[in-house]
């Protein structure tokens, strides 16, 4: 994934949200290059995505990212074009599937960051990595609320299983 510690980048799409670049520090080295996700007060999903790759059916992929609770605890993470989608809890530590087949994980990365991640096959054609906040209740459209928000680092979109980080 392009642009994967500046979600203020026109490379990543952006609905009914908006990024503060390098609001805290990040989970691999502690400098300041970790962006707050806030939602608006629109009642609708509130995301950002980005084209990552094409890839051939049965290609094995992963997506994974670093995240940290700022009023929201809750995500949805999918790829897009064949809705295969993963539910992270923050609060309860927990990375379930919520449709498609794939392997969610989640896991402490130290100081309130969770490095959370998914592999799956992919059907063949684009792959999106796609990130919604959900409310308390882990629903995907809600009014939002603009006092609240998720922290992101290090999105990375890799064939194969997760390696450590790579900056892009």
């Amino acid at each position: 994934a392009l642009y994967s510690e500046q979600l203020d980048n026109a490379w990543w799409a952006k609905t009914s949200a908006t990024i503060t670049a390098n609001a805290t520090t990040n989970p691999i080295n502690g400098a300041s290059t970790a962006d707050a996700f806030f939602e608006t007060i629109d009642n609708t999903q509130h995301n950002f995505y980005a084209l990552y790759g094409t890839f051939s059916a049965g290609t094995e992929v992963t997506i994974s990212f670093y995240a940290k609770a700022n009023g929201r605890t809750r995500l949805r993470m999918n790829n897009g074009s064949s809705s295969i989608t993963a539910d992270f809890n923050l609060t309860a530590v927990t990375a379930v599937m919520s449709s498609g087949a794939g392997s969610p994980k989640i896991s402490s990365a130290g100081n309130g960051w969770y490095r959370c991640s998914l592999t799956y096959s992919a059907v063949g054609g684009a792959e999106y990595l796609a990130m919604n906040l959900q409310d308390d209740s882990g629903n995907n459209t809600y009014a939002g609320d603009i006092t609240k928000a998720m922290y992101f680092f290090g999105m990375q979109a890799e064939t194969g299983v997760m390696t450590d980080y790579i900056a892009t």
